[in-house]
């Protein structure tokens, strides 16, 4: 009898032990309807569908199953947007069709200050950029790696802000409920219309399944995170103040059902944030295609904002050495973090790097490294895009920008491991001094017009901080 109930407690304990096992990797989230057919009928045990529409379907579903998802769709991100519980899928799928709150009358009258800011992308910048981000070996976003990666990027982005002079800067960290890793937010209050936001994005986690222990996602997405720094560069190079409000995203856990930008987007919607427009940058380096920029038409992309995207290339980079051929494709469900900010409501674009089905063919394994890739000139055309709309979109106020154009005489050469440097008819207020990473290396007060700073042997980047915040940029080499 004892030996009868032993074998009864084991085998109930089994069924707890499994039951538990399985039910810690199922999920809630919503797929498209045609995917969860395929789902129930090739693996029904994988799958519960709980609810659906004619747009996406609420499930419940199990790692495995969104392993097959991914074999069996074509798309470039997860093909799913995870949910927190059962009520919040029902709830998606209750809320659909979203109607977009307002869409924006956009125009094209900043010509003078984008033609500068397009002068000045560098596509050695995003190539370093790409380059240092695969270098975290993974930004899978449970692991150590990705955490870090994100406060690394707050910490560039905080320092870019400083070495610009721009105090009305500020840059943080968005902690999640659903991810460990954390998103990165840099925000630019406008100086006119603070209340309506712009906001460029791109997911900063990378995935290559099952393990994710090497996933050097440099296409996807290190290059859409190079990318918008780059634009962020150069606002602050040209002491750019927009009108409206400007922010810049580095989302968290994409590549695992859309959770960082879900979960921002939502948090805006939920206070009724003005984001007038939101552009996504995922996957910007690989020219798969004859074309150079291809704009997601889906039906939850606004054709208001792509048609203003195709606007902004016909006007600015129509012919020349700017020149951006564009033209459209689609990814299907839940492919990025496009579609987060679309469901709260807000308008939302995404111009790719190719047609869908000649996109970089090595994301989500091992080779999606740089060196494929080989440079980043493809990606320096989307920064000069991002400039494009954030210039054109956000505006800005002419006021603060004439320092940028002004430079006055200056004299700098080194001798004996020293920068000499002097300026004519203006006080030198702070030189900041740049190793060829981008570290700040020093940091020197002046208050005068000309002095002697010592430093060791290398190639450095010097900056000049007048007192009329003139920023003067030369390049020394210390022999």
């Amino acid at each position: 009898m004892k030996a009868r109930v032993l074998i009864i407690s084991m085998c109930f304990l089994l069924i707890c032990e499994t039951t538990t096992a399985q039910s810690s990797n199922f999920i809630y989230a919503t797929i498209a309807p045609q995917d969860a057919a395929i789902l129930a009928s090739d693996h029904p045990s994988e799958i519960e569908i709980i609810g659906t529409n004619d747009f996406h379907t609420a499930v419940y579903i199990s790692e495995a199953a969104v392993s097959y998802l991914q074999e069996i769709r074509q798309s470039i991100g997860p093909g799913y947007v995870y949910r927190q519980s059962r009520e919040d899928a029902l709830a998606a799928i209750q809320e659909w069709p979203l109607k977009i709150t307002s869409t924006y009358n956009f125009t094209i009258s900043q010509q003078d200050l984008v033609n500068l800011a397009i002068d000045l992308v560098d596509p050695i910048n995003i190539e370093d950029h790409i380059i240092l981000l695969e270098n975290y070996g993974t930004r899978f976003h449970t692991k150590e790696s990705a955490t870090q990666s994100a406060i690394d990027l707050r910490d560039m982005w905080e320092d870019m802000a400083f070495t610009a002079g721009r105090d009305d800067i500020k840059v943080e960290l968005f902690e999640h409920t659903s991810s460990p890793m954390p998103s990165v937010i840099m925000s630019v209050p406008g100086s006119d219309e603070p209340d309506e936001i712009v906001i460029i994005g791109a997911h900063l986690d990378s995935t290559v399944p099952p393990n994710n222990g090497l996933a050097p996602g440099a296409d996807d997405n290190a290059s859409g995170v190079a990318t918008i720094t780059e634009v962020a560069r150069i606002l602050f190079e040209i002491n750019y103040v927009p009108a409206k409000t400007i922010e810049f995203m580095a989302y968290s856990a994409e590549e695992v059902g859309l959770i960082g930008s879900a979960e921002i987007a939502s948090s805006y919607r939920e206070k009724d944030k003005n984001v007038i427009a939101y552009v996504n940058f995922d996957m910007t380096n690989y020219k798969g295609s004859t074309k150079d920029v291809y704009l997601m038409t889906d039906s939850y992309n606004s054709s208001n904002l792509n048609s203003f995207l195709m606007e902004l290339m016909d006007y600015y980079n129509s012919t020349g050495e700017h020149q951006i051929e564009y033209s459209t494709t689609i990814c299907n469900y839940g492919c990025s973090d496009n579609y987060s900010w679309s469901e709260a409501g807000y308008e939302a674009a995404f111009p790719f790097e190719a047609k869908l089905d000649e996109s970089n063919p090595n994301i989500h394994t091992i080779n999606d490294t740089y060196s494929f890739m080989g440079n980043s000139l493809h990606a320096a055309k989307f920064a000069k895009l991002g400039l494009q709309f954030i210039i054109e979109a956000a505006k800005s106020t002419p006021s603060n920008l004439p320092h940028y154009y002004i430079q006055p005489p200056i004299s700098i050469y080194s001798k004996n491991n020293q920068i000499h440097y002097s300026i004519d008819s203006s006080i030198i207020e702070r030189i900041n001094i740049y190793d060829l990473t981008g570290r700040r290396v020093k940091s020197h007060i002046s208050n005068s017009n000309k002095g002697v700073i010592s430093i060791g042997r290398g190639f450095y980047l010097i900056e000049i901080i007048t007192e009329n915040n003139i920023r003067i940029i030369e390049k020394v080499i210390i022999q």
